[in-house]
């Protein structure tokens, strides 16, 4: 189960392995100075509007994208990020996106 929409989700430092799948408007906050590190792919599907990822290191790993927004996504907010893209684009989006900060 997800967490509900409009819910914040608050990361530990530390480092998480695998890709993150946004499906729903929350909040996810990194640790302090990016000490929460995401060893994956983030991506926002159309049903995360209004979603927000805030504070993180991405580290996709070679060939995939750090921040991957799926067409149609609305009111996206990718705020103080790292985003370490090693091969690929460090921010890709797919068809019309709208209201991206």
């Amino acid at each position: 189960a997800g967490a509900a929409p409009g819910s914040v989700i608050l990361a530990t430092a530390g480092t998480f392995k695998g890709d993150i799948g946004v499906k729903a408007d929350v909040t996810l906050q990194g640790a302090p100075s990016n000490a929460s590190i995401i060893e994956g792919k983030v991506t926002f599907f159309t049903t995360a509007d209004g979603a927000t990822l805030d504070g993180f290191t991405v580290n996709p790993g070679e060939g995939k994208q750090g921040i991957y927004l799926n067409a149609n996504a609305q009111g996206i907010s990718v705020l103080n990020n790292i985003v370490t893209a090693n091969g690929d684009e460090a921010l890709e989006t797919e068809g019309d996106v709208d209201n991206l900060t």
